[in-house]
């Protein structure tokens, strides 16, 4: 299910598409605008605990895509009143953009052109918060899914017997 946008106060914006001339588009306000009332989104939450599973959830509070750390704490939340048995694990990092999650040492951006339209996107974030993000995430992110596969007595990771 996708959550409609209607009604969204600048929804003229989000339909005329962002410019290869403008300032980058922030999709951000029209998810905040959603969130705004449970009604618009509540039938299309994610149903965590069907996870079978430990989640992790790594976010930029700074994300000008999406309110990607807000998202995150409702996951958080419907986890815990749901009972779920599985760890819930969100790193969250205030510099960061849509960008922040990643491999070290790769680039970061704040803001894309799209490879067809050329139009600009805002990410978010700042290069130092984004690259901080990473360094700090990263291997707690490669940690948390060998521990994962490791406690599995399904999966194996590569490079481990079965």
């Amino acid at each position: 299910p996708y959550v409609r946008m209607t009604g969204a106060p600048s929804a003229g914006a989000l339909a005329a598409g962002p410019s290869a001339d403008g300032p980058p588009l922030s999709l951000r306000p029209f998810f905040e605008f959603a969130l705004a009332d449970r009604a618009r989104w509540e039938y299309a939450e994610i149903a965590v605990e069907d996870a079978k599973g430990p989640i992790l959830l790594v976010s930029g509070e700074a994300d000008a895509m999406w309110p990607a750390t807000p998202m995150g704490s409702l996951i958080e939340q419907r986890a815990s009143e749901r009972g779920i048995p599985h760890a819930v694990v969100h790193l969250h990092y205030p510099d960061a953009g849509h960008a922040g999650a990643g491999v070290p040492g790769m680039t970061a951006e704040t803001e894309v052109r799209h490879p067809l339209t050329g139009a600009y996107y805002a990410l978010g974030g700042t290069h130092e918060g984004n690259e901080a993000a990473r360094a700090d995430s990263w291997p707690r992110v490669t940690a948390f899914l060998r521990d994962c596969l490791d406690a599995s007595p399904t999966l194996t990771a590569p490079g481990h017997d079965a």
